[in-house]
């Protein structure tokens, strides 16, 4: 299929709108910008820290505009008020905690053929794999949905690589729950005048289509030459890559998708369910900033003593001006009427015990235990046993994740492929093998008592021993350790019992038997 025609097509397309919209409110919440929280529901155009005291239809409605419209980031402050709402960041806490268990340790990946595991090892180093594993997964987890691209520039780089692009900025096509072309496209430069340059990118079997159109906010307007831009002018309208696989992988965070069950897109760790959680964790956070703030500790003291400063200056007194409020009483020979000290209480343990309960609420439903997040439990030395029983939740999580980042094979044979068309390399094209790392390891400690049990029982081999300290090592590495081990215990020499084993009639019984 060609790429979008020109005019006043309608961009992202009208078929992505709901999911797009899924994707606006999930990235203000990841992002953590209290202006675009605000902005996001309505609360507020401005800069955030302004006096606003308007009030819109919408917080009156009732269904779903209405409902939205009142949650605590949509609420306009009272008249007068300055704006003082405070936000956590639980929802890139948790999307860090994510891609942290998935690829805090580099996955092991492996292939059969020696050439191609070596131009394998250059391609995943000067491609930067890992750290942009662990940005995809900590962007999966919070938008639902990334997508693995394969790319090259022969011009400045001399191998291809795997390139992570966000939900926001891809229109894919799936056909039986799988992806079928994808198009990405990129906003480029600021608006000039009401202009909007877009860049799309369509990736099909075999080929990849270039288009620059220059349009407005919601449609694409006309198609432009790709030479008007900087950004476009070295590529091709149309580029086979000789390749027949796709050039975009799909990488779902979880599925099913509940909001729309037919869907083949991903869904976020954070529900409907769990963003309210967040918007009400933000409501009291900021409720325990204001206990704080209006609690200050103040002197009234009487105008009547205070020192002139002079016509229309005022009056002032020798107290720190910080807690300093003056009033009017009586005239009176006390002195003790004209001072009040007022420090009013500050409910932090009722604050303090409803965030915990919040907090606790949004980690159990976005699928992790809490004690990954730190407890009361955590200063005690536990075996890596012992963590997994106790964070059981967070690792049934990274389990299922792991499912669809599996992925990242086929998105590895792309490369390679990509690599013998694109760069003439002469390795075999195959499928590599993955395993992930471990997320929490084995203490040195607890490791030997491990092998102290076995060796005591009898119940494991000098290779087993050497596999279970060097679960990372091959074949090769693990026979050699073996044949050290024996020969620095000595166990190398020849079994003196064989020389008792019965000869054979073709064998002749061994000199003094």
């Amino acid at each position: 299929m060609p790429l979008p025609a020109p005019g006043k097509t309608a961009w992202p397309p009208k078929a992505m709108e709901k999911a797009y919209a899924g994707y606006s409110e999930l990235s203000a919440w990841y992002g953590g910008d209290p202006d675009i929280l605000s902005k996001h529901y309505g609360s507020d155009s401005g800069q955030y820290d302004r006096v606003d005291t308007r009030y819109r239809a919408s917080q009156f409605q009732g269904g779903i505009v209405g409902r939205i419209a009142r949650l605590f980031w949509g609420t306009p402050p009272s008249p007068g008020e300055l704006r003082t709402k405070i936000h956590l960041p639980m929802a890139e806490d948790i999307a860090q905690m994510s891609a942290h268990l998935l690829f805090g340790e580099p996955p092991t990946i492996t292939v059969e053929d020696k050439k191609t595991q070596e131009r394998l090892n250059v391609l995943i180093d000067e491609g930067a794999l890992h750290s942009s594993l662990q940005c995809g997964a900590e962007v999966d987890s919070a938008m639902g949905d990334a997508y693995l691209v394969g790319t090259w520039d022969k011009d400045n780089f001399s191998a291809p690589w795997l390139r992570v692009v966000h939900a926001d900025a891809v229109v894919p096509e799936f056909r039986w729950g799988r992806l079928t072309a994808a198009t990405i496209w990129t906003t480029l430069g600021d608006q000039d005048n009401g202009k909007v340059w877009r860049h799309l990118e369509r990736h099909e079997k075999g080929v990849i289509l270039n288009g620059l159109y220059c349009g407005n906010s919601t449609e694409l307007g006309r198609r432009c030459e790709l030479s008007e831009r900087e950004e476009t002018e070295k590529l091709v309208d149309e580029g086979p890559t000789n390749i027949d696989m796709l050039t975009v992988i799909h990488v779902p965070n979880l599925l099913p998708n509940r909001l729309d069950r037919s869907s083949p897109l991903g869904r976020s760790d954070f529900s409907k369910g769990v963003l309210q959680l967040m918007d009400a964790l933000d409501e009291l956070w900021s409720s325990a900033a204001r206990e704080f703030r209006i609690a200050k500790a103040r002197v009234m003291a009487s105008a009547e003593i205070l020192t002139p400063r002079g016509r229309g200056e005022g009056a002032s007194i020798d107290l720190d001006r910080e807690v300093f409020t003056p009033f009017r009483v009586p005239p009176s020979g006390n002195m003790g009427d004209h001072f009040h000290l007022i420090q009013p209480l500050i409910r932090v343990e009722e604050h303090l015990a409803g965030c915990r309960a919040f907090t606790d609420a949004i980690i159990n439903s976005s699928g992790y235990s809490t004690q990954s997040f730190g407890s009361v439990t955590a200063d005690v030395a536990m075996t890596a046993t012992e963590i997994q029983m106790r964070e059981r939740k967070t690792f049934l999580t990274r389990g299922s994740k792991t499912l669809y980042w599996i992925r990242i094979r086929e998105a590895l044979q792309m490369l390679l492929a990509m690599d013998r068309e694109v760069f003439g390399s002469k390795v075999e094209v195959e499928r590599p093998k993955i395993e992930f790392g471990d997320s929490i390891a084995e203490s040195t400690s607890a490791t030997a008592q491990t092998l102290v049990a076995l060796a005591g029982a009898e119940a494991a081999s000098t290779e087993t021993k050497v596999r279970i300290v060097h679960p990372e090592w091959d074949d090769t590495a693990v026979a050699e350790e073996v044949a050290r081990i024996k020969a620095d215990t000595g166990r190398a020499v020849p079994d003196p019992m064989a020389l008792l084993t019965a000869p054979g009639d073709d064998q002749e019984p061994p000199a003094g038997i």
